[in-house]
């Protein structure tokens, strides 16, 4: 069975850190992507170095949180990525978007 914990931790009153460890994959990617979701109304920077592994379902997970709080007008970041986890991000192209809060693409524009 696939675990995963997260560690969410206040910093001053307009930013949280959610500390996350595990593996984030098509069980747990809803964990994680509700855990994000509650922090909505801050910004977040989601420390990733006790990931051991992420898959599809994961980035998904973190792509949608990462709309729903820039949407609200709040910086969306993670950190921390181990050597593999930050490969499947460098490959999909999510790295300079989530180190450098560039937009996502909105897939529903088209085109």
């Amino acid at each position: 069975m696939t675990t995963l914990s997260f560690e969410v931790r206040p910093v001053g009153s307009t930013h949280t850190v959610v500390a996350v460890a595990g593996e984030v994959d098509m069980a747990t990617a809803p964990q994680l992507e509700e855990c994000l979701l509650a922090q909505g109304d801050l910004d977040v920077t989601v420390d990733l170095s006790g990931v051991g592994f992420i898959d599809s379902a994961g980035l998904g997970a973190l792509v949608h949180a990462a709309k729903a709080i820039r949407t609200a007008g709040h910086r969306f970041r993670t950190t921390g990525e181990r050597d593999n986890v930050a490969t499947v991000m460098d490959l999909v192209g999510l790295t300079a978007i989530f180190h450098d809060d560039v937009p996502i693409a909105d897939e529903s524009s088209g085109s």
